[in-house]
């Protein structure tokens, strides 16, 4: 069934995004599938309470190389001009 892991893992790092105090229902806060400057998505962007892009969260198979997402992560972070020392991988 296509698109059923894709859920799976949205509804896993939405619950772990509330255990850390972010409204996932909050728009301003988190956005999902965020288009990008450069018209690629971000899989999630959390913003602080002007909007501004604080982080951004890319999710990935466990059969991709966690190298590559942090390299796709820190592009889409760039372009939203997420502060340097935000910079994570977790």
């Amino acid at each position: 069934m296509p698109g059923t892991n894709e859920a799976f893992s949205r509804v896993k790092i939405d619950a772990q995004l509330k255990d850390q105090g972010w409204d996932v229902l909050n728009p301003n806060a988190v956005r999902f599938e965020y288009v990008l400057p450069d018209k690629t998505k971000a899989d999630y962007v959390l913003c602080d309470r002007h909007g501004r892009a604080l982080a951004v969260i890319e999710a990935k198979r466990a059969a991709i190389n966690p190298a590559e997402a942090e390299a796709q992560a820190k592009a889409y972070a760039a372009q939203l001009k997420v502060p340097k020392d935000a910079f994570q991988v977790g």
